[in-house]
């Protein structure tokens, strides 16, 4: 089989070396779109002013030598149909596998995608010209804004699209609040922003789907959790252009490198034959010394689908003060989300979070899992089980009082 795969970013090198490490006889073909193959997404806007050194994090020789994958350009793979596709005049079939970044639109106005390392490049000359630039997006783009922020770039204009869900709006406050203390200017019309100014767009936009796809048109490429474009045998597609279609209804836009690499892992184990992970919203961004964190499904997404949840809010103290969350849980006492504001000296509490939320972790395996987080302190006055144990008296303790109320 041949594995032909348009797109050289991280998320897309990652498919291309894991199943290199299981697959030696079967070719890849990775179409490269850029002059930097491997380069991170998160990494573009600290690279664009100045704060990394490089946008990649794997290197060509790795892909190459070590993985015996063939670097081929855009222009030298012709696909005619799904699953068939013609590379250096040599006509081939296999699975195809589409990474996704979303192209803004802003009609006649000048705006600039930051979208691959070239475009960092570009950004970066444009900003030593002193351009004036807005940055349009979602909370997706909260990495331009927290480099431009950290380059010392005082005054900026943001248009949020609060269309895209990536928190509820409760939780959003914190965050908007965040940026307006840190000197951003919140832009509720694009018509409010200077004609003058450069629009920077950041993993915001629709989809540009190939014609040979023959998709409806719409602002996402529908998958299924093994990554397969939905409607179109032998395609795969990754990516924040993405959209994944779950169970009993549940969607997820893609909305970030982070869930593009889990999409990657999930990929290469359909490949292989295994079952994938099943990938829930992963959203981790910074400004600052803050991490903000949304993962799982949203209180509004659960109460759309008919889910009956309940809902706990904490606020930190004492060594806690800078934390913030909220966690949404199933009537059955299973937790489902888990939207966060900490500091970043606390962010090896994230991969926890979020295994227990991909699996719907029961509230009281949780509270033992959690015993206690300070080890030098044998106490549980932390936000965490403050959060956990409110759901867990208003999920599984209140069902159990409401049954022995009907015993007796």
């Amino acid at each position: 089989m041949t594995l032909v795969i348009l797109g050289d970013d991280l998320s897309a090198c990652m498919v291309a070396h894991n199943y290199r490490k299981v697959s030696r006889k079967d070719r890849v073909l990775l179409v490269k779109t850029s002059e930097y193959p491997g380069f991170s997404y998160s990494l573009l806007p600290y690279y664009a002013v100045g704060l990394a050194a490089s946008p990649q994090l794997i290197s060509v020789d790795l892909l190459t030598l070590s993985d015996l994958a063939e670097i081929v350009n855009l222009r030298d793979i012709v696909v005619t149909r799904p699953g068939e596709f013609t590379a250096n005049g040599e006509s081939r079939q296999g699975t195809l596998l589409i990474s996704t970044w979303p192209e803004p639109e802003v009609g006649t106005r000048r705006c600039l995608n930051l979208k691959n390392p070239e475009s960092a490049k570009l950004l970066r000359e444009l900003l030593h010209a002193g351009e004036k630039v807005a940055i349009v997006g979602s909370m997706a783009a909260l990495p331009l804004i927290d480099a431009l922020l950290k380059a010392g770039f005082k005054q900026l204009f943001f248009y949020l699209d609060k269309n895209i869900k990536i928190f509820d709006n409760d939780t959003l406050e914190w965050i908007l609040k965040d940026l307006t203390d840190c000197g951003v200017r919140l832009i509720d019309s694009l018509d409010k922003i200077d004609d003058k100014s450069l629009l920077v767009s950041y993993a915001w936009g629709k989809a540009q789907q190939p014609t040979w796809l023959s998709l409806k048109e719409g602002p996402r490429i529908v998958v299924d959790r093994y990554c397969n474009v939905v409607g179109v045998p032998g395609v795969k597609a990754i990516g924040c252009a993405t959209r994944i279609v779950g169970q009993k209804g549940y969607e997820l836009d893609v909305a970030c490198e982070g869930e593009a690499m889990l999409q990657a892992q999930s990929c290469f184990l359909d490949l292989m034959g295994l079952k994938p992970v099943n990938v829930k919203r992963f959203f981790i961004a910074q400004l600052g010394s803050r991490l903000y964190a949304s993962l799982g499904i949203l209180q509004e997404e659960a109460e759309s689908l008919g889910i009956r949840v309940s809902v706990t809010k904490v606020k930190g103290w004492r060594g806690w003060s800078d934390t913030s969350l909220k966690m949404v849980a199933s009537r059955g006492g299973r937790l489902l989300g888990v939207q966060l504001m900490t500091g970043l000296e606390k962010a090896a509490l994230i991969g926890f979070l979020y295994s227990a939320v991909r699996a719907g972790r029961s509230l009281r395996e949780l509270l033992y899992a959690l015993n206690p987080l300070e080890v030098f302190e044998l106490s549980f006055e932390d936000p965490f089980h403050r959060a956990l144990q409110a759901l867990f008296r208003k999920t599984v303790l209140r069902a159990l009082a409401k049954r022995s109320q009907i015993r007796f």
